[in-house]
């Protein structure tokens, strides 16, 4: 849950409609997020539900089937339905610290700032009460630079900065002088061709299949021979093997 402590942009209009699209996501979204996940598609009876419950499009007026109130109720939605799955990545990712770094004190801080400035403020902060820390990790390439900026307010100039989610940007600041020191990509040109699988078995009710996705983490040690430009990053070759879209091609007949 994302707790609004110490800000002001909302009122208690706001904090009421917050704890209904809370308690909404309780019953309604999280205990369906695996299954819609497995399946590959969420059902149509949520959507409806939450039509019903007002949550789709609460800015539109109230001639067009809306609410019509202000855009902060869009954004109470966007941080209450957005943390459960958020949050997983987090939590599922803490055995695997434990495992490889046993002796690592690991902190989770929940984000709260809706823009760039605050969560530059927030960064700061977390790792000023937190003296002994020597890294820094932000789950998405989104709040990267906003957490640089962090890390540079608070004075820490030996911290240490990795990132998940990574593209041209993060491996950008990797492969030159930064506090960015690891980057875990994920090859986003099989994502394209496994979704448009996936999409073709639902047209076609072929079964679903477990697509993994192929990822990797990028060092010091291995940034150096790899291009990182846009053109390489669509291409797939930063992860190696591209028989995939040939496969794709047999498979489905294309090409």
């Amino acid at each position: 849950m994302i707790e609004p402590l110490g800000r002001t942009a909302y009122d208690e209009d706001h904090e009421l409609f917050r704890d209904q699209v809370r308690k909404f996501c309780e019953r309604h979204l999280t205990p369906n997020l695996d299954r819609w996940e497995h399946e590959g598609i969420v059902d149509r009876d949520f959507w409806r539900t939450a039509g019903e419950a007002g949550l789709l499009c609460p800015t539109a007026p109230e001639q067009y089937g809306g609410l019509g109130l202000d855009f902060r109720y869009n954004a109470i939605i966007a941080e209450e339905a957005d943390s459960p799955s958020s949050k997983q990545y987090v939590t599922t990712s803490l055995p695997i610290y434990q495992q490889f770094c046993p002796g690592c004190k690991i902190t989770v801080k929940t984000i709260t700032a809706t823009t760039n400035s605050l969560l530059a403020s927030a960064t700061s902060s977390n790792i000023l009460a937190a003296p002994s820390a020597n890294y820094y990790y932000t789950e998405f390439e989104d709040s990267l630079q906003p957490t640089i900026q962090g890390i540079q307010q608070s004075g820490r100039s030996s911290m240490s900065l990795s990132v998940a989610g990574g593209s041209v940007n993060g491996l950008g600041l990797l492969k030159g002088n930064s506090v960015v020191k690891a980057v875990v990509a994920v090859d986003q040109a099989y994502a394209g061709w496994a979704l448009t699988d996936e999409i073709l078995r639902m047209m076609t009710k072929s079964g679903p299949v477990n697509e993994t996705f192929p990822s990797r983490l990028f060092t010091k040690q291995n940034i150096g021979s790899i291009q990182v430009t846009p053109a390489a990053q669509a291409s797939g070759q930063w992860f190696g093997n591209t028989s995939f879209q040939s496969a794709f091609a047999k498979l489905w007949g294309a090409g």
